[in-house]
């Protein structure tokens, strides 16, 4: 079974592909970012930014995170990261082997 585009109107809605908007670094509907980042100035992180950051994939930063290299907050279902966090971690010296 091949994948249906978005223009065939004769596939169901589940069979169609999933628009996703809310990627990383993207706004969602609604929120006017520019006003709002001249306001807030961002000091936290979400763990995918911060393996951008770091040079890392993600899962990686889930086990720093888990083995408690990396502080993080969890807030409901979100984690998010402390920029001083990222940096208090880059700034450890290495653990010798």
């Amino acid at each position: 079974m091949s994948a249906a585009s978005p223009k065939d109107t004769n596939v169901p809605l589940t069979l169609r592909p999933v628009h996703r908007s809310f990627a990383v670094g993207k706004s969602r509907p609604g929120k006017d970012v520019g006003q709002m980042s001249d306001i807030l100035v961002r000091r936290s992180v979400r763990p995918a930014e911060a393996a951008e950051i770091l040079g890392v994939c993600r899962d990686t930063v889930y086990v720093l995170m888990r083995s408690g290299a990396l502080f993080s907050k969890r807030i409901g279902r979100a984690r998010l990261i402390p920029l001083d966090a990222i940096e208090a971690f880059l700034s450890t010296p290495d653990e010798a082997a």
